[in-house]
């Protein structure tokens, strides 16, 4: 089990060679492959990602603290098998399409012009959480606590006021529509 604090990685390939199991604090990862790997049991503390794959990584009991992803592409992760102590991470420009947060607590998680399609909040703790200027594409909403959320610019969801908690939260005036789809009624210019 390795101890890393301030290290750099850039340009590695961790589909071949995993990343070591152990703990990793405020490191740089640049560039980096993990498509496919399993990154289960890590500590991730204050890490920052930039330009990396780390679509379809295995999450099983793996740390995510205070992390920040940059133009990443994130697809089809499963955070909810994360340890959900402290779990919060910042994803800015990212692709997140078919990932999942269901039923964790993702209270003041950041998305900011990311990709959310398909992307599961179901039954999410998400009081708080900031997906500004985001495509939610068919992300599902269901019984998920969105109060004082902040959906700024962000467009094609569709979140019914009946089966979430949307109280205080924001959203644009041109993105409305998503509230009101499942009233069946019709918006004019």
């Amino acid at each position: 089990m390795v101890d890393e604090y301030e290290k750099e990685f850039s340009n590695k390939d961790f589909t071949k060679d995993r990343l070591p199991k152990g703990n990793y604090e405020c490191c740089t990862f640049k560039n980096c492959n993990f498509e496919g790997s399993d990154m289960s049991f890590l500590s991730l503390e204050e890490c920052t990602f930039t330009g990396c794959n780390v679509s379809n990584v295995h999450l099983t009991e793996t740390a995510v603290k205070s992390c920040i992803f940059k133009e990443c592409k994130m697809l089809g992760l499963r955070f909810e098998e994360c340890k959900p102590l402290l779990f919060s991470f910042e994803a800015e420009r990212c692709n997140l399409n078919y990932s999942s947060f269901y039923q964790l607590n993702i209270k003041d998680l950041s998305f900011k012009e990311s990709q959310l399609h398909e992307v599961d909040f179901t039954q999410a703790v998400a009081e708080g959480i900031q997906i500004i200027s985001c495509d939610l594409s068919n992300a599902k909403f269901e019984g998920t606590e969105l109060s004082n959320a902040d959906f700024s610019g962000s467009f094609n969801f569709n979140i019914s006021p009946r089966t979430n908690t949307i109280k205080n939260a924001t959203f644009s005036r041109s993105s409305l529509e998503g509230l009101l789809i499942d009233l069946q009624i019709k918006i004019k210019e």
